[in-house]
Order: C-alpha cells, then structure tokens, then sequence
C-alpha cells in the first residue's frame, strides 16, 4: 500500500504525517517502520543513488518516476 500511494502521488512530497494517517491509521508506527519501508522500496527498485524516491529532509518523499520492467509483469 505504501509504494502504491507514493506512486499515486509521484511528483509530490509526501509527508510522514501524510503516510502515516493513509497507510497505517489506526496502528502505532515508529519512524524507523517508515524508514524501513521507504529501504525495501528503493531495494525493489534499485534506486542506490536515491534518485527514484528522493528523500526532502524535513519534508517527506517524493516518487521522482514510475519505473515498470515488462520482465517481471
């Protein structure tokens, strides 16, 4: 669901507060659960260079593109 919104938002700074109330909003979630799931996203994709899902310090994420390889459909 996390990845999913990201992507219906692409282009936008999403933040925590944000995430935090659509993806988990009636369930206690630390920062490092988000950090992790923002991790296993940019893993996924093999965005090393964080040029997929930036990170906006002080501000959230942004989804800078969607990214599909027809191989794995």
């Amino acid at each position: 669901m996390f990845s999913y919104y990201l992507a219906a938002h692409s282009g936008r700074v999403v933040n925590k507060d944000e995430l935090f109330a659509v993806i988990w909003p009636d369930v206690v979630v630390t920062d490092d659960s988000l950090v992790q799931c923002v991790r296993e996203i940019r893993r996924a994709l093999h965005d090393d260079e964080q040029q997929i899902v930036r990170t906006v310090q002080r501000r959230g994420y942004v989804l800078t593109r969607l990214v599909m390889e027809l191989g794995n459909l």
